[in-house]
């Protein structure tokens, strides 16, 4: 039965799923199985569980039923399967609703959670939906049930079309902007495109970072060099020596960039990277991860310009540590003695083969990550991010490089 406490664990098997009957559908429970609500049922009981498919088939709701009645089973399908929403038993053998919520918003932050309870009361409810649960229902009162479901599904639809809306938005700005450096300064361009390279090789090394950041920035960060005199853009491409009034136009880059992104173009985070970038206005300044990467790929594209090898352009980055960052740089460092590799590309999933490796997280619309950046993809794998993708968990592209190929 349902009840507010958790029960201790028993090695019980989980079962397999079950599903509505068929036989007394009609109306909207009569849609075919792709529209129905995918639904992970955490309930320990067979009988209750039972009991809310009941309730749903009699609501007329149509569902498929994931059921799991252990933390172990709940676990592994909140990593391996797509879901709608979930309804949680508050006591199951080794867990509360509490942790089913953190677990939840660990794993697929975003995804609705309703908790069950035979009896709760108001400060555990509250306590649950300060913690992030949906919403909560007492089994006595489960005429609630479907609209509760329907009601939760369509709030988390209706915040994926705007993020969905802003994406989209905020991709083209930067397409548009990127195209305005390709067009100005070719060269340019293409240094830019070196460094994100650059930068995306060092970011698999390190595993809190924002790899999605630090792709659209990098190119970003490079729109100040369209104000560069022809004579300095020319030499900065070579890697050539400049002047000290030549040099404050490199050095004023960031700034320019920055001031070249509209205010309100939903790239804030970007425009305060650009920011940290800057050696002049940040002296001493703790950076944040991302900037920190994007000076070291900087720095090292210069330097590669110029010839220097790569343990020697480490060298000179570890002689001003403190200008760039011991994270950033032992990433460099790491990521350079894998030796020279295949510019990192969009690829998509159904022309990805095994060898190559996840230059950026996998991740939903929600952020959260499904198979994190450096992983070497396998036929495993593929055959994980193809079920991922046919889920519509994820887009039909991927950032990765060829980890067979030298260059």
């Amino acid at each position: 039965m349902l009840d507010t406490k958790p029960k201790e664990a028993v090695g019980k098997p989980d079962p397999p799923p079950l599903r509505m009957p068929a036989s007394k559908r009609t109306g909207q429970a009569a849609q075919s199985d792709e529209n129905a609500c995918r639904l992970l049922v955490l309930e320990d009981e067979a009988a209750d569980f039972m009991l809310l498919c009941a309730e749903l088939e009699e609501a007329g709701l149509s569902v498929r039923p994931r059921h799991v009645t252990s933390k172990a089973a709940y676990v592994a399908a909140l990593r391996t399967e797509a879901h709608d929403l979930v309804l949680a038993d508050f006591g199951v053998p080794g867990m509360d609703g509490f942790e089913a919520v953190r677990l939840r918003n660990e794993i697929a932050p975003g995804l609705p959670l309703i908790v069950v309870s035979g009896q709760l009361d108001d400060r555990r409810a509250n306590e649950l939906l300060s913690l992030g649960a949906t919403d909560f229902l007492l089994k006595d009162r489960l005429a609630r049930l479907a609209p509760a479901i329907t009601t939760a599904v369509k709030r988390r639809e209706e915040v994926a079309a705007l993020n969905r809306a802003h994406r989209d938005a905020t991709q083209i700005t930067i397409s548009c902007l990127q195209n305005v450096l390709a067009a100005s300064n070719p060269s340019a361009y293409t240094r830019a495109m070196q460094i994100r390279d650059l930068a995306l090789v060092i970011a698999q090394e390190i595993d809190d970072i924002d790899t999605h950041l630090v792709d659209t920035t990098a190119i970003l960060s490079q729109l100040g060099t369209v104000t560069l005199s022809p004579d300095v853009a020319a030499k900065l491409l070579k890697g050539e020596t400049v002047a000290d009034d030549e040099r404050m136009e490199i050095l004023r880059i960031p700034q320019t960039s920055h001031a070249m992104i509209p205010a309100d173009s939903g790239l804030d985070d970007q425009r305060r990277i650009i920011l940290e970038m800057d050696f002049r206005t940040n002296p001493g300044v703790p950076l944040s991860t991302e900037a920190a990467v994007l000076r070291v790929a900087v720095a090292l594209d210069r330097l590669k310009c110029k010839g220097a090898p790569d343990e020697a352009a480490v060298a000179r980055l570890r002689d001003r540590i403190n200008s760039y960052g011991i994270k950033a740089v032992d990433a460099a460092s790491q990521a350079l003695l894998r030796g020279p590799m295949k510019g990192i590309r969009e690829i998509a999933i159904a022309k990805l083969e095994a060898g190559w490796t996840l230059a950026a997280d996998v991740r939903t619309e929600d952020g959260t990550i499904l198979v994190s950046s450096g992983n070497v993809i396998t036929d495993r794998l593929l055959d994980r991010l193809g079920y991922l993708h046919s889920s519509s968990r994820i887009g039909s592209h991927v950032w990765a490089f060829n980890g067979n190929d030298t260059e």
